[in-house]
């Protein structure tokens, strides 16, 4: 009787107000990895989203998942996205006629809304990405549309996400972050949470989808991206805000130049510093070796940038919980340098502690930097790096945990 119970597939109901591919971002990427994990599983997924943009259909199908999105526009139009987003999602929950039998959440807005629905005595898993007091401190109240009531309500805002998240998180099931690191970030951060309840579950990558290059596809990938063969390629993978540190990539490379002309470093991702971050090239004269290239790429095209880059570089200043970034690169052997930034270091120090930088200052990525251009490259760091993803961080074995710990919230 037990070994069917433990085989019957699950309603599941994943709730993320971002979610890939509507939105870029690590939580994102997250979310829509494991729910697709999931179905491959064999498991009956639902996610149910924010709508981003007017012509986003409220119902389809991506890559076999049921997306939903709930939305309301008039009072998105007037206060933004994040004001309106639980207040909708709790009257869109209670017109559902579905059931589910465990769900899956990744932010405190939707989480706290769910617990105010139809469906609140569902056992709920709360994904825990990082604490959104200190991430939004940092990132000033980073949001997309800037509505006019940002500027005046900051500190009112923050702090009503954070009880948002800490009533979400006291009534969860299950918690589940990603590293050690955000484990402690957690229980810092909400002092009344049963320490009991929260399990580490690392995040995966597409070991199919993210390969190594062959020397010849690496060639050929280079003069496509219009890399020349005697030319350094770092790379990395960043929103441009401002904790991820790109302003220090940007000095460390300045330092390096004199020694290193041919050194050239490609920054992708999209963010409120954009500008910033172009005037800082342009004032100090690096056209030549510093492009940004804003935009968010499908992962196709994402993938050609790590199997032509010689090395990627995550310059991460603050709560790093565990860089997506970080493991597609390590799965196409592109070695990772990173600052001892959040998580970095427990993914990097398997692999050669070499590739942590000594601090978050630029001099001393420049130093790390050096370290792989006279030393680093000459070492056998790609087959170690896809090694260690294929061991550490294959979905497959992560997905089985998973699975495992909705299948003890059911009962």
């Amino acid at each position: 009787m037990e070994n069917k119970q433990s085989t019957k597939k699950l309603k599941i109901m994943v709730l993320a107000a971002m979610i890939y591919p509507d939105y870029f971002g690590g939580a994102a990427k997250v979310a829509f990895e494991q729910a697709l994990q999931l179905q491959n599983l064999g498991h009956d997924v639902t996610i149910i989203t924010l709508k981003k943009h007017h012509y986003f259909a409220k119902e389809e199908k991506i890559y076999g998942l049921r997306f939903l999105r709930y939305d309301n526009p008039l009072m998105r139009r007037i206060f933004g996205k994040s004001i309106t987003a639980g207040h909708s999602l709790k009257k869109y929950l209670n017109s559902l006629k579905l059931q589910f039998d465990v769900v899956i959440t990744h932010y405190p807005h939707d989480s706290r809304a769910f617990f105010r629905s139809q469906y609140k005595n569902v056992p709920l898993l709360y994904t825990f990405h990082a604490p959104s007091r200190k991430e939004m401190s940092i990132q000033k109240l980073n949001f997309e549309h800037r509505h006019w009531w940002g500027r005046f309500f900051h500190n009112t805002f923050i702090n009503w996400t954070h009880r948002c998240e800490n009533y979400s998180l006291s009534h969860a099931t299950q918690i589940a972050v990603m590293s050690h690191f955000m484990k402690t970030e957690l229980v810092t951060s909400h002092e009344n949470i049963n320490k009991n309840k929260i399990h580490i579950l690392s995040s995966g990558v597409d070991i199919n989808a993210f390969q190594v290059a062959s020397p010849e596809r690496h060639q050929a990938l280079r003069q496509e991206l219009g890399i020349k063969e005697d030319e350094l390629f770092f790379l990395t993978v960043r929103r441009l805000t401002e904790r991820m540190g790109i302003e220090n990539l940007i000095s460390a490379t300045g330092y390096l130049t004199k020694k290193y002309p041919k050194i050239r470093v490609k920054i992708i991702g999209d963010g409120l510093m954009k500008e910033a971050l172009q005037k800082q090239i342009k004032t100090n004269h690096l056209e030549d070796n510093v492009q940004l290239l804003i935009e968010l790429m499908e992962q196709k095209k994402l993938l050609k940038y790590y199997q032509a880059a010689d090395c990627f570089v995550l310059p991460t200043k603050l709560l790093e919980g565990l860089g997506i970034a970080t493991l597609e690169a390590l799965a196409t052997g592109l070695p990772v340098l990173g600052t001892p930034a959040g998580a970095t270091p427990e993914i990097l120090e398997n692999i050669n502690p070499k590739m942590i930088f000594h601090s978050t200052r630029p001099e001393h990525i420049a130093m790390g930097m050096q370290w792989f251009i006279t030393e680093g490259k000459d070492l056998n760091l790609p087959k170690q790096c896809r090694e260690y993803v294929e061991r550490k961080h294959n979905w497959k074995d992560i997905v089985s945990d998973l699975e495992k710990l909705l299948y003890q919230l059911k009962k």
